[in-house]
């Protein structure tokens, strides 16, 4: 029998967001402010609908309509626990490599890594040696902008902390995708 529980959790998650954003008129107003539609925060003749949209083939979770003649805001929504780990894509590491052209010596090496942190839940997933080995085999797949942003390219990403109840919200284009892309693998991680 599969576990749904976190299929349950996001959804949940999801819906709390959309059913919350507006309450919290701060939090709006920044996502306003990153995609640079301040206006919107003070327009009274404009509704303002979040809304679960439930595609599974898209990075969006929840859309919020500002207008019928202005763009969705699109969010992709994240929660967890105490460790914070997620998913790169959701495919066995031999399809993520097969879809990526990764070299059959390269997919071993990847199928090591995670077998070694499996058997040992608390230690780090890559050492210090493998770093340069990791970002040769992953700088041009760019998994973190394909798991994030999808074809649907959601602006804000929203990760909820479970243990605090709380939302932390980021805008994809200045906050998220330059960390992706230039300082993932940096002398502090």
């Amino acid at each position: 029998m599969n576990n749904k529980t976190n299929t349950n959790q996001g959804t949940n998650v999801e819906h709390l967001f959309a059913n919350s954003i507006l309450d919290h008129p701060k939090a709006f107003s920044k996502i306003l402010n990153a995609l640079h539609m301040n206006g919107l925060a003070t327009g009274a003749e404009v509704v303002i609908e979040p809304k679960v949209i439930g595609n599974a083939h898209r990075k969006t979770d929840v859309e919020i309509n500002v207008g019928s003649d202005i763009p969705a805001i699109r969010i992709n929504i994240k929660s967890f626990g105490t460790t914070g780990y997620n998913h790169v894509e959701r495919r066995s590491l031999l399809d993520f490599c097969r879809r990526n052209q990764i070299s059959t010596e390269d997919h071993e090496f990847l199928k090591k890594i995670w077998l070694r942190k499996a058997s040992y839940s608390k230690r780090q997933l890559i050492d210090r040696s493998e770093r340069e080995r990791i970002k040769k085999i992953f700088s041009p797949v760019s998994p973190g902008e394909s798991a994030l942003l999808g074809n649907d390219h959601p602006q804000i990403l929203a990760l909820y902390r479970k243990e605090e109840s709380r939302f932390n919200i980021y805008d994809m284009a200045t906050q998220v995708m330059p960390l992706l892309r230039g300082k993932l693998f940096s002398s502090t991680a």
